[in-house]
């Protein structure tokens, strides 16, 4: 599969308000999230940020947390949590609730994923409904890592996912590009899944760069994912590029 680069990583984002964007994975969802708050904020758009899970206090600059039953709606920057004040999360229905009120605000919603690093087979109940586009976050670092190191003893991972090495499991770009095709969601009540990208992080840990480009040309192809932002959030300022499919050659 043949792909090029936009000009500026964020370009695929909602502008609009009321668009809710769940994200889902492990390994930089946080950092993610920050990293398209900082640009929608800098083109002075509202934007709400959500999670499913128990809620620590996010330290971002301007950053207002509220409840969902007192909303300072014209307030340009949100961390909605829990009634109980964060200690619950929001539910797939309580984000729909939230979207369908805050109409100025790109609302982020994360979701808590977690058997070791990662959770497999997500299911239609945990995405909103209101999900118009899902962002699945992946690290870079787990390749080359042994499986027992990156899962949890019970998570199902099959064993045809893993690489033989030295008598151990070693997470492969196989099993990489088996656990993102294990992902695929539609929310409770859509006909079809919403719009997907994958979002590969931690490529300073990445010395396969071959591999690396291989997996995302898999991505797109096997996986049909139109769209793969990759690069690196640690930093001060996130360096991200976002690879895109290019139509094929039709002429030949």
């Amino acid at each position: 599969m043949s792909f090029g680069f936009l000009p500026s990583w964020h370009d695929i984002l909602p502008r609009e308000g009321g668009h809710v964007v769940t994200l889902r994975g492990a390994g930089g969802k946080t950092r993610f999230i920050q990293a398209m708050t900082g640009v929608l904020r800098s083109e002075n758009l509202s934007v709400a940020v959500a999670r499913d899970g128990a809620d620590e206090s996010l330290d971002w600059p301007g950053l207002v947390r509220s409840l969902p039953t007192d909303l300072p709606a014209d307030d340009p920057l949100l961390h909605v949590v829990a009634a109980d004040g964060g200690t619950g999360g929001l539910t797939p229905t309580e984000v729909d609730e939230l979207g369908g009120v805050l109409q100025d605000h790109v609302l982020f919603y994360e979701t808590a994923s977690g058997v070791g690093r990662h959770r497999v087979g997500e299911t239609a109940a945990t995405l909103p409904a209101r999900t118009s586009l899902l962002v699945t976050v992946c690290d870079l670092g787990v390749v080359g890592h042994t499986a027992d190191s990156v899962f949890g003893p019970d998570a199902p991972i099959p064993a045809s996912w893993l690489t033989p090495h030295d008598d151990r499991s070693v997470w492969s770009w196989d099993g990489l590009v088996a656990w993102l095709g294990a992902q695929t969601a539609c929310p409770e009540g859509a006909a079809t899944p919403p719009p997907q990208l994958v979002v590969l992080l931690g490529m300073d840990e990445c010395l396969d760069s071959i591999g690396l480009f291989a997996c995302v040309g898999r991505l797109m192809d096997e996986l049909e994912i139109p769209l793969v932002i990759m690069g690196d959030t640690s930093g001060p300022e996130p360096r991200l590029r976002s690879a895109y499919t290019l139509a094929p050659d039709v002429s030949a």
